[in-house]
C-alpha cells in the first residue's frame, strides 16, 4: 500500500514540473534565434559598414563604378560564372531591358529582375559604353607566303584615307553619296551586243603551254591532295600536301593543273584542279584568276523603272526589290539579254528597262570613262537590330570608300582607309559572316568582298586578300569573297600608269551597293599599249 502511495506521489510531482521544462525548453530556442538573428544582424552590419568604407576609399581616390543600362541582343541564360558552360542563372529575353554592374570586352555582369548573372559582351546592347576593340572575325586561310618574293620595289604606301562626318544619321540615308555626273553616253543594247564575243577568250596559261616552268600563280590545297608524276589518277604519286598547304601553279586546266610544293625541296608535279583554291596571280597583266572569266562585267545600267530578282539558290533569300535609278553592273549576252549577278546565282533584267554604259577597256580608257566595278545584293527584307545594325555597317564602310582617289602606284589597303571599326566611328554590333557570331562592324566583309570583286578584271596586283572560309560568303560566288578584320585585310596596288577614282553608291532600300572605277587621265595610247608589271618596276624571284 505504501508502495503504491509512493508511485502515485512521484507521478504527481512529474506531470506537474513538465509544463515549466516545456516552457523552459521554449524559452531557451527562443533565446538562442535571438541570439542568432542578432549575430547575422551584427555580421550584415559589419558587411555593410565595409561596403560603406570600400565606397568611401574609392570615392576618396576619385575612382567611381560605372554602370549602364542595355538590353538583350539576343536571347540568352545568365550564367553563374563568365563561361558558357556554367550553370544558368535565369533567362533574358530578346529587347528586355537590363542593368550592366560590370563591364568587360569579353564577360559582364548584369542585373535582370532583381536576378545578377554573366552575359557576354556581345549578347548585349549598351549605348554609351565604351569602344571596342576591332571586330571579331572568323579565323580565315592564311595567306600564302610566296618564297623569294621581293617587295624592296613597292612603292611607298599613300594615306589615302578621307574624314567622314561621324553622325550616324548620314550613313542611314539612301545614296547619300554619289555623283552620277560622271556618267558617259548611253549606248544601244542591241549595239553592243553585236561585239559581245560568243565565245570566252581563256587567256590563263593551259595544260601545255608551261615549257618555261615559270609559276603563275601561289595558292593553297582544299583538302589533302597527291601531287602526282603525271596528270593522270593512276600516275604514282610525288608526295602528299595535307590541307591548306600552299603550292605554286605553273599551269591551269579544267581538270589538272601542273604545281610545284612550296617546301625547302621544291618538286613539280600534277595536282586535280577541284582540289586547289585561293588563286594569287604573280603578274596580273597576263594571268587573270581562274574561274574569275565566268563572273567579269561587260557594263552597267541604270533601271527606268522598279524591279525585282531573285536568288533562286538560297531558299531563306528573298530577293530584292530594285528601284528605278539604280545603278548596276551587269553581264550583257551576245542575244542581247541583260544579266545581274545575285550572290552565287543569276537573274535576268528585261534589256527594255535598262539604259546601257559599256566599260572601257583600261587600255583604251580616257579621263572619266569608267574602267571596272561590280554590284553585290543584302538583305533588304531582313528585319531584326543585327541586320539594320548590319546594313549601317556596309554604309558607313562604302561612305568611306566613296569618291576616293588612288594614285598610280598606290597601294589601297581597305580596312586601314574605312576603320578603326568601333562604336566610337559609327560601326554598330552586327552579325559576321562565317558563324562567329556577332561585333562590332559586322558586314564590312560584304564591302571588302564587292572592293576584290570589282578589281579582279583589272591588272591590280593584290598584296592581301583571304576568303572567309573553304565554302567562302553565301553574297559571294565561290572562291572569290574577301575577309577583313583582326586578322586580315584587303589590299591591293594601283599598277595602272593613271590615277583613279573609286565610286560607290548603296541604296538600302533596294539592298543594292556598287562600286566603280574612273579613270582620271588621259595617257599617252603608245604608253598604255606597252604598258606591264615589269614596266610599273616590281620584281618578283624565286628560288
Amino acid at each position: 500500500m505504501k508502495k503504491t502511495i509512493a508511485w502515485l506521489l512521484l507521478i504527481a510531482m512529474l506531470i506537474t514540473s513538465l509544463p515549466s521544462a516545456l516552457a523552459e525548453d521554449t524559452a531557451d530556442a527562443a533565446a538562442e534565434e535571438t541570439a542568432a538573428e542578432e549575430i547575422a544582424a551584427a555580421d550584415m552590419d559589419a558587411e555593410e559598414a565595409g561596403e560603406e568604407s570600400e565606397a568611401d576609399a574609392s570615392a576618396a581616390s576619385g575612382e567611381e563604378k560605372q554602370t549602364y543600362e542595355g538590353t538583350a541582343a539576343i536571347a540568352f541564360n545568365m550564367r553563374e560564372t563568365p563561361d558558357t558552360g556554367a550553370r544558368h542563372r535565369g533567362n533574358v529575353p530578346e529587347g528586355h531591358t537590363l542593368r550592366i554592374d560590370e563591364y568587360h570586352s569579353d564577360w559582364c555582369l548584369v542585373t535582370y529582375r532583381n536576378h545578377s548573372g554573366y552575359a557576354k559582351r556581345s549578347w548585349l546592347n549598351i549605348p554609351g559604353a565604351p569602344d571596342e576593340a576591332e571586330p571579331v572575325q572568323v579565323a580565315p586561310t592564311p595567306a600564302p607566303v610566296v618564297p623569294g618574293k621581293d617587295n624592296s620595289n613597292l612603292p611607298p604606301v599613300a594615306d589615302v584615307r578621307k574624314e567622314v562626318s561621324k553622325d550616324p544619321a548620314e550613313s542611314n540615308a539612301v545614296d547619300p553619296f554619289y555623283d552620277r555626273s560622271y556618267l558617259p553616253e548611253s549606248v544601244d543594247i542591241s549595239t553592243a551586243a553585236a561585239s559581245v564575243p560568243t565565245e570566252k577568250s581563256v587567256v590563263w596559261p593551259t595544260v601545255g603551254s608551261d615549257d618555261d616552268n615559270e609559276v603563275r600563280y601561289a595558292a593553297r590545297t582544299l583538302k589533302v591532295t597527291a601531287v602526282r608524276k603525271a596528270p593522270d589518277s593512276k600516275s604514282p604519286a610525288i608526295l602528299t600536301l595535307k590541307k591548306h598547304e600552299d603550292l605554286y601553279v605553273i599551269s591551269y586546266g579544267t581538270e589538272w593543273c601542273k604545281v610545284m610544293t612550296a617546301g625547302r625541296k621544291q618538286q613539280i608535279g600534277w595536282a586535280k584542279s577541284q582540289y586547289i583554291y585561293s588563286y594569287h596571280s604573280m603578274d596580273p597583266f597576263q594571268y587573270p584568276i581562274p574561274g574569275w572569266e565566268d563572273y567579269e562585267m561587260t557594263g552597267y545600267v541604270v533601271l527606268k523603272e522598279d524591279y525585282h530578282i531573285d536568288d533562286l539558290v538560297s531558299k531563306s533569300y528573298t530577293g530584292n526589290d530594285l528601284h528605278a535609278g539604280n545603278i548596276l553592273f551587269v553581264q550583257l549576252r551576245p542575244d542581247g539579254t541583260v544579266w545581274a549577278q545575285v550572290r552565287r546565282t543569276w537573274a535576268e533584267i528585261p534589256a527594255e528597262i535598262c539604259t546601257y554604259y559599256p566599260i572601257t577597256n583600261w587600255r583604251e580608257a580616257k579621263k572619266g570613262d569608267i574602267i571596272g566595278g561590280y554590284t553585290q545584293y543584302f538583305g533588304q527584307h531582313q528585319g531584326g537590330a543585327f541586320y539594320r545594325s548590319r546594313k549601317n555597317n556596309i554604309a558607313r564602310a562604302m561612305k568611306f570608300m566613296a569618291d576616293t582617289i588612288i594614285p598610280s602606284g598606290t597601294e589601297y589597303k581597305f580596312y586601314n582607309n574605312i576603320g578603326p571599326v568601333k562604336k566610337g566611328n559609327g560601326y554598330e554590333t552586327a552579325g559576321i559572316t562565317g558563324g562567329a557570331g556577332t561585333g562590332v562592324g559586322g558586314g564590312v566583309c560584304h564591302t571588302s568582298t564587292l572592293m576584290y570583286e570589282s578589281i579582279l578584271s583589272l591588272p591590280f596586283y593584290v598584296t592581301d586578300r583571304r576568303p572567309h572560309t573553304d565554302d567562302g560568303a553565301t553574297y559571294a560566288p565561290l572562291e572569290f569573297d574577301a575577309t577583313v578584320g583582326v586578322y586580315s585585310d584587303m589590299s591591293y596596288v594601283n599598277t595602272l600608269p593613271y590615277d583613279i577614282k573609286m565610286h560607290a553608291y548603296m541604296d538600302r532600300t533596294a539592298g543594292v551597293i556598287t562600286v566603280s572605277y574612273e579613270c582620271l587621265e588621259t595617257v599617252d595610247p603608245a604608253k598604255l599599249a606597252d604598258w606591264n608589271l615589269d614596266s610599273h618596276g616590281y620584281t618578283y624571284m624565286f628560288e
